[in-house]
Parts: structure tokens; C-alpha cells; sequence
């Protein structure tokens, strides 16, 4: 269900959403983030697609840096890109690799489209000391976690969608990380909100039943308990 999802793209061409989010705000703080902790050295990214902060982040310092994907088109595009990063063909819900013990795990975008997202957060807490999670859909918190619903989208391509309730996400991630901070990316205004702030000032808006977050980004930063 996943190949038939993603391995439709054409990378040669790019990629419409993901060359739209290029210049994101959210790609820029986690470069800032991996520049700001000079003990990150080894790094797993979790479906990269096509791995647009990497140029900037083997700048920054002698980093080793692997991706864990699942579509074949964007694998290829690494191996052509970027030769230098390992790939490991794979999803974060049944990722367990204990021989390895990455510094830092960053997991952008991908939640959305896991099922069961209660494994693919252990996963991906689990295999790291630190975590970088960047999300762009929530819902109203009468979801139930763990719900997913089979979405089929244009090209008649079957995939998850996963009924996402914020808090009881954060909740989750709690049971076996440590959370350092929580903020929301306003990518339309480019600004950066600490969460509770934005939260409690647009709560109504932030629990409705639309099923995107339109615009916005919540990073959750922390470290393995």
C-alpha cells in the first residue's frame, strides 16, 4: 500500500509538495537544531523523501547520517543523490534495530500515514538518544489514537491516514521520552509559537474537526528516558 502510494512520483522532475515546502521555516530549525548540539554525530531520518536539508546539514560538521524509507522511487533518488547516505529499506512501525544507537532520530511528516502510530512512536523513541518530530495535522482529541482510515487519493492509490489527537500523541510520546520543548511553525506568517501559548489562545481552532493543521507545524524535541 505504501510503494503504490509514493512510487508513483517522478524525483527526476521533483516532487510539487515537496519542492513547495523547500524554503520552510520547519526544515531551517532543524538544521539550526543539529547545528546547535555539537554532540549529534550520527543521525536516522525516517522517510526523507527527498532529503532536502541535507545539502546544509553535511556542512555543519563530519556527521553520519542514514534514512529509513519504504518507496522505492525516493531510495533511488538518495543512492543517485547522495551515495554517501546509508539506506535502510523500512517503516518506523516496525523498525527495531538495537545493534545501532543513532544521537538523534528525526521523524518529519510521517506519523500522519502510520498505522499503528502507537508502534511507530515507541520505534522511534526507542532507537535514539534524541528525537526531532515534526508534524502537520491534528485533530479534534475525540479521535481515538491509533484510528486510521484508508484515504485513495487522485491517482486511485490506496494509503493511511492516521486520525491524529495532538495531546494524546504527546501523551504517548511521553511514556518513553522526555520532552525538552513543543512549538508551532506558522509557515503563512513565519513565525514560531511555544505551544502552550498557541494552543491555549486558538484552542477551538487548534481542536477542530478539519483534518489538517492548514499552515501550521508542531515540533516536539526531547531525549530517550
Amino acid at each position: 500500500m505504501y510503494r503504490k502510494k509514493w512510487d508513483k512520483y517522478d524525483t527526476e522532475n521533483k516532487i510539487k509538495f515537496i519542492e513547495a515546502n523547500r524554503d520552510s521555516l520547519f526544515h531551517k530549525l532543524y538544521i539550526d537544531f543539529v547545528k546547535a548540539n555539537p554532540d549529534i554525530s550520527h543521525i536516522l531520518e525516517v522517510g526523507p523523501g527527498l532529503a532536502v536539508e541535507y545539502s546544509e546539514i553535511k556542512k555543519i560538521r563530519a556527521l553520519k547520517y542514514e534514512v529509513l524509507e519504504i518507496s522505492k522511487c525516493f531510495i533511488e533518488y538518495c543512492q543517485k543523490t547522495y551515495p554517501e547516505i546509508h539506506i535502510i529499506n523500512g517503516m518506523i512501525e516496525t523498525f527495531d534495530n538495537p545493534l545501532v544507537e543513532y544521537d538523534l532520530i528525526r521523524v518529519c511528516d510521517v506519523f500522519e500515514h502510520t498505522a499503528p502510530i502507537q508502534s511507530a512512536i515507541k520505534n522511534t523513541i526507542n532507537c535514539a538518544k534524541r528525537f526531532h518530530i515534526t508534524m502537520f495535522k491534528w485533530m479534534s482529541n475525540g479521535s481515538k489514537l491509533g484510528d486510521s482510515e484508508i484515504h485513495i487519493d487522485s491517482d486511485n492509490n490506496s494509503y493511511y491516514s492516521t486520525r491524529f489527537p495532538l495531546m494524546r500523541v504527546i501523551d504517548e510520546i511521553q511514556l518513553y521520552g522526555m520532552i525538552d520543548s513543543i512549538i508551532i511553525v506558522d509557515e503563512l506568517c513565519k513565525t514560531v509559537l511555544l505551544f502552550r501559548e498557541h494552543w491555549y489562545r486558538h484552542r477551538f481552532e487548534a481542536l477542530s474537526s478539519h483534518p489538517s493543521a492548514r499552515g501550521l507545524r508542531c515540533i516536539i524535541t526531547g531525549r530517550r528516558k
